[in-house]
């Protein structure tokens, strides 16, 4: 049971602070106020609460897939914020405002934080009326979520500290994993729901690397890694990879006209 809290709370934290750690270290390459973070936070640890109270209630929604769609549509969400971001702000070689990445970062920040806060929300909640496993549950969780921000704060500190055009390419290419992350898990919670067609894996890592490994929660977080993806899965994955490789083929060509 302690493992257990441990590697769920780890997967969820995980995912949040890596992204958030991007963007804050993203605003002090770039010299950029964050004064949005504790608005934001805020506002997705309420958001939070309140889906998490509500997943029972949300879980029948489309036919009793409700749970599976809405998350995957928070993913689609996350995903679209960070290919503008990276469209608008990073991949860019002319100065825009800042406003609209701030605006970018708030919503990607929020929709995330409520996405994994609602799990970890849901997962405590379930323990609360077992006294005798409750002290493990939490013990556990507050292992997970502390590891989970650690790693969050080394990659903020990491990429700070080294000169600024690794920060930046480091800072790109994490947020170009995540990404794909968000696609593919939003595949993945389709085919749970059975909107799209589920077909068999199209390998078998878990030899390698187990997902439920430290490791592999790591790899999880980083870039959506599982060990029995599907071809539609890994399809997606690409596609979402090109999108962001021609974004900045794109804005490199059209710096040079």
């Amino acid at each position: 049971m302690l493992l257990n809290s441990v590697i769920i709370l780890l997967r969820e934290v995980l995912e949040a602070a890596l992204l958030i750690s991007v963007f804050l270290a993203y605003n002090r390459l770039k010299c950029q106020t964050n004064w949005w973070l504790g608005v934001t936070l805020l506002l997705g640890l309420l958001g939070a609460v309140a889906y998490g109270s509500q997943l029972a209630y949300v879980s029948e929604w489309f036919d009793g897939v409700g749970q599976e769609v809405i998350n995957a549509i928070m993913h689609g969400v996350i995903y679209i914020m960070i290919v503008l971001f990276l469209h608008r702000h990073v991949f860019a070689k002319k100065e825009v405002r800042f406003q609209g990445g701030i605006l970018l970062m708030i919503v990607a920040v929020t929709t995330v934080t409520v996405r994994e806060g609602a799990e970890i929300y849901a997962y405590l909640q379930g323990f609360s009326s077992f006294a005798q496993q409750i002290q493990t549950v939490m013990f556990g969780a507050l292992i997970g979520t502390g590891i989970g921000i650690s790693v969050g704060v080394f990659v903020y500190y990491l990429l700070v500290n080294i000169s600024l055009k690794q920060g930046l390419i480091i800072s790109s290419v994490i947020l170009i994993l995540e990404a794909g992350s968000m696609v593919s898990q939003s595949v993945q919670l389709l085919m749970q729901a059975d909107w799209l067609n589920q077909t068999y894996p199209l390998w078998d890592s878990s030899a390698i690397i187990n997902e439920a490994s430290i490791t592999g929660q790591l790899l999880y977080a980083l870039m959506g890694y599982e060990s029995t993806p599907t071809a539609l899965q890994v399809v997606c994955y690409l596609v979402s990879m090109i999108v962001l490789v021609g974004s900045f083929w794109y804005q490199s060509h059209r710096s040079v006209q």
